[in-house]
Order: structure tokens, then C-alpha cells, then sequence
């Protein structure tokens, strides 16, 4: 996540606050740095935000599950999971373009994808032997 990246993101965020209210909550990832974690703060200083620093447990839950849209950027294969598995507009398949956009989509279900196609497996071993 370079510098220019984080800017960039934290000038967008501050426009949609600027325009539509709200709130930004904030976890980033190590990769964020900490000259990125001090650009946000400056950048969206001014505005309803909760940036988190680090230290003590990471909100990430609270926020997904106060969230109306979540943005996760591509550097973090867990954190867009994790914001898949909430329903709530989350980017799975649609780029950021400075504004938050409103859709819906089906949650998916990988755990029972996975266990459908482990018992299929055990239970086709079953039949042959």
C-alpha cells in the first residue's frame, strides 16, 4: 500500500463525508505503515472518524457490523472475506470509485460448499469399496 494509495483513498473518503455525513471506521493492516496511518489521520481528521491504531483488539467485527457499506482494499484476501460474509456492499466484484454505491448479493457460503463436496468424496469412497 503506498503512500500515494492511502492518499488517495483518505481524499475519497473525506468527499463522501463532505457530501453525504456519515462515519469512517477504520482498521488498517500492517501494510498501511505507520506514515499511511498518520496520513489518514490528517486527511480525515476533521470528520466523524475511527482510525485504529493498533494497540488492544482489533474492532474489525464491530465495524462490519455497524458498517451500511464497507471499502477493503486488494491487499487483504481475509479482510474482503470477511466483508463478503455480511451481506452488505462490500466491493467483492466492484472496483472503488470514490463513491459508495448500494446493491445486494447472495452471502456466500463456502463452509457448506466445502463440506457438500468432502461428504461426495467420502461418500463415493464408501460406494466403491
Amino acid at each position: 500500500m503506498t503512500l500515494r494509495r492511502v492518499d488517495e483513498i483518505a481524499e475519497a473518503l473525506a468527499g463522501i463525508a463532505r457530501s453525504g455525513g456519515g462515519s469512517v471506521l477504520m482498521t488498517r493492516s500492517r501494510r498501511t505503515g505507520a506514515s499511511g496511518l498518520a496520513l489518514l489521520r490528517a486527511r480525515l481528521g476533521g470528520f466523524s472518524t475511527a482510525i485504529w491504531d493498533g494497540s488492544g483488539e482489533n474492532p474489525c467485527f464491530a465495524y462490519l457490523a455497524l458498517a451500511d457499506a464497507v471499502l477493503v482494499t486488494g491487499d487483504s484476501v481475509s479482510m474482503i472475506s470477511e466483508a463478503a460474509a455480511i451481506g452488505k456492499p462490500a466491493g467483492i466484484t466492484r472496483s472503488f470509485c470514490g463513491r459508495i454505491e448500494s446493491w445486494s448479493y447472495s452471502v456466500p457460503d463456502d463452509t457448506a460448499r466445502a463440506g457438500a463436496a468432502l461428504r461426495a468424496v467420502v461418500l463415493g469412497r464408501r460406494k466403491r469399496a
